[in-house]
């Protein structure tokens, strides 16, 4: 087999020690064959185990399958930012050098962060993936207003967001009014 990316480089093949694949691995760029089925052995747990390659994948028409000898087509490897490149008729996957370290590590669920706003579970990012907000601005302008807010005026309904958050600080008030209100006479 060649390298769909390196022109006419073989394809070298080796063992893996922990899974005992045999895999194939170019010697000049490093990327690496993966038949169908040996990247999810690979991954373990970690791996989208069946998927197909998505309709609106590109085709590389300067990369060919080296099972198949047909056009590979590049599209991200399922929730991740990874592209990587398939065969729609053999199923194989080619990945550039080391990038299934990168795929197991963002498919790692111990590595995801919440979003602050939504509570939606992701990979590290600088937005959100769900409300699109800016995580860390969105962060230091919570911090800031919780400083800027003086002790009387929290509330246990200081940190719950939207409408839900606003009638309870309302609620709060009224009845801290009421209260001053009966204290003072």
């Amino acid at each position: 087999m060649m390298c769909p990316k390196c022109s006419r480089a073989p394809l070298k093949s080796g063992k893996t020690k922990t899974t005992q694949l045999i895999l194939d691995q170019c010697s000049k760029c490093k990327g690496m064959w993966f038949d169908k089925g040996e990247l999810s052995t690979l991954l373990g747990a970690r791996a989208k185990e069946h998927f197909v390659i998505p309709k609106f994948a590109v085709t590389m028409p300067n990369a060919e399958c080296p099972r198949c000898n047909v056009s590979l087509y590049e599209f991200c490897y399922p929730k991740t930012l990874i592209l990587v490149d398939g065969c729609r008729q053999c199923e194989g996957l080619w990945l550039d050098n080391n990038e299934w370290r990168t795929i197991s590590h963002s498919r790692d669920k111990s590595n995801n962060i919440t979003c602050p706003k939504c509570y939606t579970l992701q990979q590290p990012a600088e937005s959100c993936t769900k409300c699109g907000i800016v995580i860390e601005k969105y962060q230091a302008a919570a911090d800031n207003k919780k400083l800027n807010s003086s002790v009387n005026d929290q509330s246990y309904a200081a940190d719950i967001p939207g409408l839900k958050g606003t009638l309870l600080r309302i609620i709060d008030n009224t009845i801290k009014k009421l209260s001053d209100s009966i204290f003072k006479q």
